[in-house]
């Protein structure tokens, strides 16, 4: 079982409200290595877990609009052209997939709207060490800003990439840094073959709109 912990913060940045959610992490065609190296979940491993589709449903109503997803994301994916499509990002997109509900994770979610506290820190020069070497790795930016960390612990990443950003925010403006991010990709096409394909697949709720919106508030997961 995995759990994503949801902190929807404000423009401003002022925590509004958290919850946690656990669900079966999804099963990926090949063996996903940061699933096998992080939590020890092989394919094997995860089609032993019980379904929760019910939990991203539920997940995705508490956020309820359409919002910034922020993470702490350290690379990017090659097959998103570019974009900061992350573990988590793709983990709970998969699970929207599965339950027929893309359109609707997409709505809250869109593609270009993720905020990478890894990158931020990088871009303004905050950095923590690890063996001897720079580092802005979430434990090494944590313990260099004196955040509380049980690393891998759904609630205490979640509450630390939320003070990172918060601490982003006091040295430079976090979302003309995440606007070149997200005009630095070339996705387009990335972009509408994902529309495309969830269109061809049936939404349960019977939603049909594809939202991006560059308003909204981050939340971190």
């Amino acid at each position: 079982m995995l759990t994503a912990h949801v902190i929807i913060l404000s423009e401003g940045l002022d925590p509004i409200r958290e919850k946690s959610f656990s669900f079966r992490p999804f099963a990926w065609r090949e063996e996903h290595e940061d699933a096998v190296a992080i939590h020890g979940i092989t394919k094997e491993v995860a089609l032993t877990f019980p379904e929760k589709k019910k939990e991203i449903v539920s997940l995705l109503d508490f956020v309820g609009e359409p919002t910034i997803f922020c993470c702490h994301a350290n690379r990017r994916s090659g097959k998103a052209g570019g974009a900061l499509v992350t573990f988590d990002y793709a983990m709970m997109k998969q699970e929207c997939l599965d339950a027929g509900i893309l359109y609707s994770f997409y709505s809250i979610f869109p593609t270009d709207k993720i905020i990478s506290t890894h990158s931020l820190c990088v871009s303004l020069g905050v950095s923590g060490s690890k063996e001897g070497r720079a580092s802005h790795s979430l434990d090494s930016i944590s313990k260099l800003l004196g955040i509380e960390l049980k690393h891998h612990d759904a609630k205490s990443d979640a509450w630390a990439c939320a003070n990172i950003l918060l601490h982003c925010s006091k040295h430079g403006d976090i979302f003309e840094l995440a606007e070149k991010d997200w005009e630095n990709v070339s996705e387009r096409s990335f972009v509408a073959r994902e529309k495309k394909r969830a269109k061809s697949e049936p939404d349960a709720r019977g939603e049909s709109t594809w939202i991006q919106s560059r308003s909204g508030s981050p939340a971190t997961v």
